[in-house]
């Protein structure tokens, strides 16, 4: 005869009372949602931030955004550092609100320079993709690191704005959506 079958509550239930406790803890983060998220984004940042540095690579601190235009149509805005909680984040909002001004409909974030986004950072984003759709436009994200596309689809954020590999492919993207 076979082994008998076990359930997942028998194969966590430890004589020792350790199964218990992540029971207790996977309930607690559950119900907490965005503090766990919070929290795995600080750990994955910190943890990019320490191979970076061990790779001997600079760890731009201070984020930087440039505005250009791709003819006839297309605005670009190339960012560079990190879109963290802090200051230097609603950056992002102020130049969109330039754009927005500007009648601009076809925008795209060059994240190819950027390192670490945390939950503000998501957050920003997502308001960003709800005024540009608002305004009548289209966002697209371009060049996202792996650290960065693995936080968007933590946070969804990739089923809600287009991610493309380079700006080229997304300015490329904006030509099938009307097509």
């Amino acid at each position: 005869m076979g082994s008998p079958q076990r359930s997942e509550t028998s194969r966590i239930a430890r004589p020792d009372g350790a199964g218990e406790e992540f029971i207790q803890l996977h309930t607690a983060a559950s119900r907490c949602a965005v503090e766990s998220l919070s929290a795995a984004l600080l750990v994955l940042n910190r943890h990019r931030k320490e191979r970076a540095q061990r790779a001997g690579a600079e760890v731009p601190l201070i984020l930087t955004i440039e505005r250009r235009l791709i003819p006839p149509d297309v605005t670009v805005l190339e960012m560079t550092g990190r879109i963290i909680m802090g200051n230097n984040s609603r950056d992002v909002e102020l130049k969109l609100a330039e754009i927005l001004h500007d009648n601009a409909k076809k925008i795209i974030f060059d994240m190819t320079g950027i390192t670490a986004v945390d939950s503000t950072g998501i957050g920003i984003l997502v308001l960003s993709q709800g005024k540009i759709v608002k305004e009548g436009g289209t966002l697209h994200i371009a060049g996202a690191t792996d650290f960065v596309k693995d936080v968007f689809r933590m946070t969804s954020v990739d089923k809600l704005i287009h991610l493309y590999p380079t700006v080229a492919e997304a300015v490329a993207g904006f030509e099938e959506r009307v097509g």
